[in-house]
């Protein structure tokens, strides 16, 4: 979009992070809060394209990939050397207990 520009929102019920206007336009909202004095909700927003919208859904979705892949690294590498560490200890004992 031509003008991407931020600007403050004042919204009387709670608005969605994106709403689609239409095939081609959205509307991204950000730092939504809520009024405690009369339940009003303020915010930044600004128009985006569809394009866009795609862009920032993808790049998300991207980030989630990458942390689930972090974790499942973390808990291979933890599995591997509690593995690794009673593989010693068992043959450790062998050792001391003189078995095979």
């Amino acid at each position: 979009m031509e003008n991407n520009r931020w600007i403050n929102e004042t919204l009387t019920r709670e608005p969605e992070e994106f709403q689609k206007l239409n095939s081609s336009t959205y509307i991204q909202r950000r730092n939504i809060i809520q009024s405690r004095a009369d339940g009003s909700y303020t915010c930044e927003s600004r128009k985006i394209t569809a394009d866009e919208y795609e862009e920032i859904m993808s790049k998300r979705t991207a980030d989630k990939e990458a942390v689930i892949l972090k974790t499942m690294i973390a808990e291979f590498t933890r599995a591997a050397t509690i593995t690794a560490e009673y593989q010693d200890g068992y043959e450790a004992a062998k050792i001391l207990l003189g078995g095979e």
